[in-house]
Protein backbone atom coordinates (compact mmCIF):
# COMPACT_ATOMS: atom_id res chain seq x y z
CA UNK A 1 0.00 0.00 0.00
CA UNK A 2 2.78 2.46 0.85
CA UNK A 3 4.19 2.57 -2.74
CA UNK A 4 0.73 3.45 -4.10
CA UNK A 5 0.25 6.19 -1.50
CA UNK A 6 3.71 7.52 -2.33
CA UNK A 7 2.77 7.76 -6.02
CA UNK A 8 -0.49 9.56 -5.21
CA UNK A 9 1.33 11.92 -2.84
CA UNK A 10 4.12 12.58 -5.37
CA UNK A 11 1.60 13.47 -8.08
CA UNK A 12 -0.44 15.67 -5.71
CA UNK A 13 -3.70 13.71 -5.87
CA UNK A 14 -4.09 12.89 -2.19
CA UNK A 15 -7.05 14.94 -0.95
CA UNK A 16 -6.78 14.16 2.75
CA UNK A 17 -8.94 17.06 3.93
CA UNK A 18 -12.28 16.23 2.37
CA UNK A 19 -15.94 15.67 3.15
CA UNK A 20 -15.95 11.92 2.53
CA UNK A 21 -17.90 9.87 5.07
CA UNK A 22 -15.85 8.57 7.96
CA UNK A 23 -16.28 7.33 11.53
CA UNK A 24 -18.18 9.39 14.07
CA UNK A 25 -16.81 9.97 17.55
CA UNK A 26 -18.88 7.20 19.15
CA UNK A 27 -17.93 4.58 16.56
CA UNK A 28 -14.98 2.24 16.95
CA UNK A 29 -13.50 0.07 14.16
CA UNK A 30 -12.60 -3.57 14.86
CA UNK A 31 -10.51 -5.29 12.21
CA UNK A 32 -12.25 -8.47 11.05
CA UNK A 33 -10.29 -11.66 11.67
CA UNK A 34 -9.63 -13.37 8.34
CA UNK A 35 -10.87 -16.68 9.81
CA UNK A 36 -14.35 -15.18 9.62
CA UNK A 37 -14.16 -15.53 5.84
CA UNK A 38 -13.75 -19.28 6.13
CA UNK A 39 -16.29 -21.75 7.42
CA UNK A 40 -14.75 -21.54 10.87
CA UNK A 41 -17.40 -21.71 13.57
CA UNK A 42 -15.06 -21.27 16.53
CA UNK A 43 -16.98 -18.22 17.75
CA UNK A 44 -20.29 -17.88 19.51
CA UNK A 45 -23.10 -15.39 19.08
CA UNK A 46 -24.80 -13.94 22.18
CA UNK A 47 -28.13 -15.53 23.01
CA UNK A 48 -30.13 -12.34 22.46
CA UNK A 49 -28.72 -12.02 18.92
CA UNK A 50 -29.60 -15.65 18.16
CA UNK A 51 -33.15 -15.02 19.39
CA UNK A 52 -33.51 -11.95 17.15
CA UNK A 53 -32.29 -13.87 14.10
CA UNK A 54 -34.50 -16.91 14.56
CA UNK A 55 -37.79 -15.40 15.71
CA UNK A 56 -39.05 -14.51 12.21
CA UNK A 57 -37.58 -17.34 10.13
CA UNK A 58 -39.83 -18.11 7.18
CA UNK A 59 -41.89 -14.90 7.42
CA UNK A 60 -41.22 -12.89 4.27
CA UNK A 61 -39.73 -9.49 5.12
CA UNK A 62 -42.03 -7.98 2.50
CA UNK A 63 -44.92 -8.82 4.84
CA UNK A 64 -43.26 -7.09 7.79
CA UNK A 65 -43.14 -3.47 8.83
CA UNK A 66 -39.58 -2.43 7.95
CA UNK A 67 -39.30 -0.78 11.37
CA UNK A 68 -39.43 -4.30 12.82
CA UNK A 69 -36.10 -4.93 11.10
CA UNK A 70 -34.34 -1.58 10.58
CA UNK A 71 -33.89 1.24 13.10
CA UNK A 72 -35.83 4.41 12.34
CA UNK A 73 -32.67 6.33 11.42
CA UNK A 74 -32.19 3.93 8.50
CA UNK A 75 -35.75 2.98 7.52
CA UNK A 76 -36.84 6.61 7.25
CA UNK A 77 -33.68 7.87 5.53
CA UNK A 78 -33.27 8.70 1.87
CA UNK A 79 -29.84 7.07 1.73
CA UNK A 80 -30.93 3.47 2.32
CA UNK A 81 -29.01 0.74 4.04
CA UNK A 82 -26.11 0.64 1.57
CA UNK A 83 -25.00 4.14 2.43
CA UNK A 84 -26.03 4.34 6.10
CA UNK A 85 -24.65 0.95 7.10
CA UNK A 86 -21.38 0.58 5.23
CA UNK A 87 -18.89 2.69 3.32
CA UNK A 88 -15.58 2.56 1.52
CA UNK A 89 -12.87 5.05 2.48
CA UNK A 90 -10.84 5.60 -0.73
CA UNK A 91 -7.05 5.67 -0.69
CA UNK A 92 -7.09 9.06 -2.44
CA UNK A 93 -8.98 10.61 0.48
CA UNK A 94 -7.73 8.63 3.50
CA UNK A 95 -4.27 7.27 2.61
CA UNK A 96 -3.46 4.63 5.25
CA UNK A 97 -6.95 5.04 6.74
CA UNK A 98 -8.47 3.51 3.59
CA UNK A 99 -10.72 0.47 3.92
CA UNK A 100 -14.17 -1.06 4.09
CA UNK A 101 -16.24 -0.19 7.16
CA UNK A 102 -19.49 -2.00 8.07
CA UNK A 103 -21.71 -1.27 11.05
CA UNK A 104 -22.16 -4.39 13.14
CA UNK A 105 -25.72 -3.48 14.14
CA UNK A 106 -26.60 -3.29 10.44
CA UNK A 107 -25.10 -6.74 9.81
CA UNK A 108 -27.46 -8.08 12.49
CA UNK A 109 -30.43 -6.25 10.98
CA UNK A 110 -29.72 -7.48 7.46
CA UNK A 111 -29.22 -11.01 8.81
CA UNK A 112 -32.64 -10.76 10.46
CA UNK A 113 -34.22 -9.64 7.20
CA UNK A 114 -32.56 -12.50 5.32
CA UNK A 115 -33.65 -15.05 7.91
CA UNK A 116 -37.26 -14.08 7.21
CA UNK A 117 -36.70 -15.36 3.66
CA UNK A 118 -35.22 -18.72 4.70
CA UNK A 119 -37.23 -21.93 4.93
CA UNK A 120 -37.84 -23.01 8.53
CA UNK A 121 -36.31 -26.41 7.72
CA UNK A 122 -32.87 -24.75 7.56
CA UNK A 123 -33.25 -23.67 11.19
CA UNK A 124 -34.31 -27.18 12.21
CA UNK A 125 -31.39 -28.71 10.32
CA UNK A 126 -28.64 -26.37 11.52
CA UNK A 127 -29.86 -25.45 14.99
CA UNK A 128 -30.22 -21.87 16.28
CA UNK A 129 -26.53 -21.03 16.83
CA UNK A 130 -25.17 -22.34 13.51
CA UNK A 131 -28.15 -20.96 11.60
CA UNK A 132 -27.59 -17.51 13.13
CA UNK A 133 -23.87 -17.55 12.37
CA UNK A 134 -24.63 -18.46 8.76
CA UNK A 135 -27.08 -15.59 8.23
CA UNK A 136 -24.64 -13.20 9.93
CA UNK A 137 -21.90 -14.33 7.57
CA UNK A 138 -24.01 -13.93 4.43
CA UNK A 139 -25.25 -10.49 5.58
CA UNK A 140 -21.65 -9.41 6.15
CA UNK A 141 -20.72 -10.67 2.70
CA UNK A 142 -23.54 -8.71 1.04
CA UNK A 143 -22.29 -5.44 2.57
CA UNK A 144 -18.64 -6.31 1.97
CA UNK A 145 -19.11 -7.13 -1.72
CA UNK A 146 -20.99 -3.86 -2.34
CA UNK A 147 -18.16 -1.83 -0.80
CA UNK A 148 -15.48 -3.96 -2.45
CA UNK A 149 -16.87 -2.87 -5.82
CA UNK A 150 -16.08 0.73 -4.84
CA UNK A 151 -12.51 -0.35 -4.12
CA UNK A 152 -12.34 -1.94 -7.58
CA UNK A 153 -13.50 1.36 -9.10
CA UNK A 154 -10.68 3.22 -7.35
CA UNK A 155 -8.24 0.46 -8.37
CA UNK A 156 -9.22 1.08 -12.00
CA UNK A 157 -8.60 4.80 -11.53
CA UNK A 158 -5.14 4.10 -10.07
CA UNK A 159 -4.30 1.84 -13.02
CA UNK A 160 -5.27 4.65 -15.41
CA UNK A 161 -3.12 7.07 -13.39
CA UNK A 162 -0.04 4.85 -13.63
CA UNK A 163 -0.49 3.56 -17.18
CA UNK A 164 -1.49 6.87 -18.80
CA UNK A 165 0.47 9.24 -16.58
CA UNK A 166 -2.67 11.31 -15.91
CA UNK A 167 -3.00 11.49 -12.10
CA UNK A 168 -6.37 13.18 -11.72
CA UNK A 169 -8.70 10.76 -13.51
CA UNK A 170 -10.24 9.17 -10.42
CA UNK A 171 -10.73 12.57 -8.75
CA UNK A 172 -12.24 14.04 -11.93
CA UNK A 173 -14.68 11.15 -12.08
CA UNK A 174 -15.60 11.46 -8.38
CA UNK A 175 -16.16 15.21 -8.59
CA UNK A 176 -17.62 15.40 -12.09
CA UNK A 177 -19.72 12.23 -12.32
CA UNK A 178 -20.20 10.31 -9.06
CA UNK A 179 -20.98 13.13 -6.63
CA UNK A 180 -23.36 15.07 -8.95
CA UNK A 181 -25.34 11.90 -9.78
CA UNK A 182 -25.45 10.30 -6.30
CA UNK A 183 -29.06 9.53 -5.29
CA UNK A 184 -30.19 9.81 -8.90
CA UNK A 185 -30.77 6.97 -11.35
CA UNK A 186 -27.77 8.19 -13.34
CA UNK A 187 -25.36 7.00 -10.60
CA UNK A 188 -24.12 3.91 -12.39
CA UNK A 189 -21.48 3.00 -9.78
CA UNK A 190 -24.03 2.40 -6.99
CA UNK A 191 -26.30 0.35 -9.28
CA UNK A 192 -23.35 -1.85 -10.25
CA UNK A 193 -22.14 -2.13 -6.64
CA UNK A 194 -25.55 -3.50 -5.65
CA UNK A 195 -25.64 -5.81 -8.66
CA UNK A 196 -22.09 -7.03 -8.00
CA UNK A 197 -22.99 -7.87 -4.41
CA UNK A 198 -25.95 -9.93 -5.61
CA UNK A 199 -24.02 -11.65 -8.40
CA UNK A 200 -20.87 -12.44 -6.40
CA UNK A 201 -22.65 -13.64 -3.28
CA UNK A 202 -22.82 -17.23 -4.53
CA UNK A 203 -19.26 -17.15 -5.92
CA UNK A 204 -17.84 -15.69 -2.71
CA UNK A 205 -19.69 -18.24 -0.61
CA UNK A 206 -18.33 -21.21 -2.55
CA UNK A 207 -15.01 -20.36 -0.90
CA UNK A 208 -16.72 -19.55 2.40
CA UNK A 209 -19.55 -22.08 2.55
CA UNK A 210 -23.06 -20.93 3.44
CA UNK A 211 -26.01 -23.27 3.77
CA UNK A 212 -27.80 -23.41 0.38
CA UNK A 213 -31.26 -22.43 1.74
CA UNK A 214 -29.70 -19.41 3.47
CA UNK A 215 -27.90 -18.36 0.29
CA UNK A 216 -31.13 -18.66 -1.71
CA UNK A 217 -32.99 -16.66 0.93
CA UNK A 218 -30.32 -13.92 0.88
CA UNK A 219 -30.46 -13.55 -2.90
CA UNK A 220 -34.26 -13.48 -2.92
CA UNK A 221 -34.28 -10.79 -0.26
CA UNK A 222 -31.77 -8.63 -2.12
CA UNK A 223 -33.57 -9.01 -5.43
CA UNK A 224 -36.97 -8.25 -3.87
CA UNK A 225 -35.74 -5.12 -2.08
CA UNK A 226 -33.51 -3.49 -4.71
CA UNK A 227 -36.56 -1.70 -6.11
CA UNK A 228 -37.12 -0.03 -2.73
CA UNK A 229 -33.57 1.32 -2.58
CA UNK A 230 -32.81 5.01 -3.25
CA UNK A 231 -32.43 6.26 -6.85
CA UNK A 232 -29.29 4.88 -8.43
CA UNK A 233 -29.03 1.93 -6.06
CA UNK A 234 -32.41 0.64 -7.21
CA UNK A 235 -31.17 0.38 -10.79
CA UNK A 236 -29.27 -2.78 -9.79
CA UNK A 237 -32.12 -4.89 -11.12
CA UNK A 238 -31.11 -3.84 -14.65
CA UNK A 239 -27.58 -5.27 -14.27
CA UNK A 240 -28.11 -8.72 -12.79
CA UNK A 241 -27.47 -10.74 -15.96
CA UNK A 242 -23.88 -11.38 -17.00
CA UNK A 243 -24.15 -9.47 -20.27
CA UNK A 244 -25.94 -6.44 -18.78
CA UNK A 245 -23.45 -6.26 -15.92
CA UNK A 246 -20.47 -6.51 -18.28
CA UNK A 247 -21.86 -3.69 -20.44
CA UNK A 248 -22.59 -1.56 -17.37
CA UNK A 249 -19.04 -1.96 -16.07
CA UNK A 250 -17.64 -1.04 -19.50
CA UNK A 251 -19.75 2.13 -19.59
CA UNK A 252 -18.58 3.00 -16.07
CA UNK A 253 -14.97 2.57 -17.21
CA UNK A 254 -15.67 5.11 -19.97
CA UNK A 255 -17.04 7.55 -17.39
CA UNK A 256 -13.98 7.16 -15.16
CA UNK A 257 -11.56 7.43 -18.07
CA UNK A 258 -13.21 10.56 -19.51
CA UNK A 259 -14.47 12.13 -16.28
CA UNK A 260 -17.87 12.83 -17.77
CA UNK A 261 -21.36 11.34 -17.76
CA UNK A 262 -21.83 11.69 -21.52
CA UNK A 263 -18.89 9.67 -22.85
CA UNK A 264 -17.54 9.54 -26.41
CA UNK A 265 -15.63 6.25 -26.33
CA UNK A 266 -17.38 3.08 -27.47
CA UNK A 267 -17.86 1.15 -24.21
CA UNK A 268 -17.42 -2.14 -26.09
CA UNK A 269 -13.70 -1.34 -26.31
CA UNK A 270 -13.35 -2.15 -22.60
CA UNK A 271 -14.51 -5.73 -23.22
CA UNK A 272 -10.97 -6.38 -24.46
CA UNK A 273 -9.39 -5.09 -21.23
CA UNK A 274 -10.79 -7.70 -18.89
CA UNK A 275 -8.46 -7.26 -15.90
CA UNK A 276 -8.72 -3.51 -15.44
CA UNK A 277 -11.63 -3.41 -12.94
CA UNK A 278 -10.05 -5.70 -10.37
CA UNK A 279 -8.92 -5.09 -6.82
CA UNK A 280 -5.34 -3.90 -6.47
CA UNK A 281 -5.03 -5.21 -2.94
CA UNK A 282 -5.75 -8.26 -0.83
CA UNK A 283 -9.52 -8.61 -0.44
CA UNK A 284 -9.06 -9.66 3.19
CA UNK A 285 -7.21 -6.56 4.32
CA UNK A 286 -8.51 -3.32 5.80
CA UNK A 287 -12.02 -4.59 6.56
CA UNK A 288 -13.60 -3.31 9.76
CA UNK A 289 -16.81 -3.86 11.68
CA UNK A 290 -18.04 -0.75 13.46
CA UNK A 291 -19.29 -0.96 17.05
CA UNK A 292 -20.20 1.69 19.60
CA UNK A 293 -17.14 2.84 21.46
CA UNK A 294 -16.80 0.78 24.63
CA UNK A 295 -18.78 -2.17 23.24
CA UNK A 296 -17.43 -5.61 22.44
CA UNK A 297 -17.83 -6.86 18.85
CA UNK A 298 -19.82 -10.02 18.18
CA UNK A 299 -17.81 -10.87 15.04
CA UNK A 300 -14.37 -12.48 15.28
CA UNK A 301 -12.04 -9.47 15.44
CA UNK A 302 -8.43 -8.76 16.17
CA UNK A 303 -7.83 -7.26 19.60
CA UNK A 304 -5.12 -4.61 19.62
CA UNK A 305 -2.84 -4.24 22.61
CA UNK A 306 -2.47 -0.52 23.12
CA UNK A 307 -3.66 2.85 21.71
CA UNK A 308 -1.07 4.99 19.96
CA UNK A 309 -1.27 8.73 19.25
CA UNK A 310 0.16 10.67 16.32
CA UNK A 311 2.93 12.01 18.56
CA UNK A 312 3.75 8.47 19.76
CA UNK A 313 4.12 7.28 16.17
CA UNK A 314 6.22 10.29 15.19
CA UNK A 315 8.67 9.36 17.99
CA UNK A 316 8.81 5.76 16.75
CA UNK A 317 9.62 7.01 13.25
CA UNK A 318 12.19 9.50 14.50
CA UNK A 319 13.95 6.66 16.33
CA UNK A 320 14.21 4.95 12.92
CA UNK A 321 15.86 7.94 11.25
CA UNK A 322 12.80 9.78 9.94
CA UNK A 323 12.24 13.51 10.27
CA UNK A 324 9.10 15.62 9.96
CA UNK A 325 9.19 17.51 6.66
CA UNK A 326 7.00 20.15 5.05
CA UNK A 327 4.36 19.15 2.54
CA UNK A 328 1.88 17.37 4.76
CA UNK A 329 -1.66 17.86 3.48
CA UNK A 330 -3.86 19.95 5.76
CA UNK A 331 -3.72 18.51 9.27
CA UNK A 332 -1.55 15.56 8.20
CA UNK A 333 2.11 15.06 9.11
CA UNK A 334 4.71 13.95 6.56
CA UNK A 335 7.91 12.17 7.56
CA UNK A 336 10.90 11.19 5.39
CA UNK A 337 14.24 9.42 5.89
CA UNK A 338 17.56 9.87 4.05
CA UNK A 339 16.59 7.18 1.50
CA UNK A 340 13.49 9.10 0.43
CA UNK A 341 10.99 6.77 2.12
CA UNK A 342 7.93 8.69 3.30
CA UNK A 343 5.06 8.21 5.72
CA UNK A 344 1.95 10.36 6.04
CA UNK A 345 0.15 10.35 9.39
CA UNK A 346 -3.12 12.00 10.43
CA UNK A 347 -2.19 14.92 12.67
CA UNK A 348 -3.08 15.46 16.32
CA UNK A 349 -4.85 12.14 16.82
CA UNK A 350 -5.03 10.83 20.38
CA UNK A 351 -5.63 7.37 18.96
CA UNK A 352 -4.52 6.36 15.45
CA UNK A 353 -6.81 4.05 13.52
CA UNK A 354 -6.07 0.36 13.08
CA UNK A 355 -5.33 0.86 9.38
CA UNK A 356 -2.76 3.59 10.04
CA UNK A 357 -1.13 1.56 12.82
CA UNK A 358 -0.86 -1.54 10.63
CA UNK A 359 0.64 0.35 7.69
CA UNK A 360 2.95 2.58 9.70
CA UNK A 361 4.40 -0.27 11.77
CA UNK A 362 4.70 -2.64 8.80
CA UNK A 363 6.70 0.00 6.92
CA UNK A 364 9.27 -0.10 9.74
CA UNK A 365 9.38 -3.89 9.91
CA UNK A 366 7.18 -4.15 13.01
CA UNK A 367 3.84 -5.81 13.57
CA UNK A 368 1.03 -4.31 15.62
CA UNK A 369 1.79 -6.81 18.37
CA UNK A 370 5.18 -5.11 18.83
CA UNK A 371 3.54 -1.81 19.81
CA UNK A 372 3.72 -2.23 23.63
CA UNK A 373 7.44 -2.90 23.41
CA UNK A 374 8.46 0.02 21.17
CA UNK A 375 6.40 2.85 22.65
Amino acid sequence: MTPIINILERDDVLELDNEEKTLSENQYPCEIDVDFFSNSNEWELPGDVVERLTEIVGIRASNLNQNEIWPEEISRGDAGIWDMCAWYQPIHFFAHDWGIYIREDCIINLAKAISSYVDTRALSSLGPQLFSKSVIRVAFQAFYLHEHFHHKVESFGIRLHISQGIPSKYLRYKNGVYKPTLYTDSCLEEALANADSYRRLSEFSRKNPISYPIMIGAKRYLKDTFKYDPPGYRMAEHYLSQNDFKNGVSLLQCQINEGTLATRQNYIDWHSATQMMHSLLNNRSNIYSIVKRGSRPILPSKIFPKPCSTNDMIKIYQNKGFSVVSGGKGSHVKLRNSYGDTMILPGNRKELSVGVLNSALKSLGYSIGDLPYIL
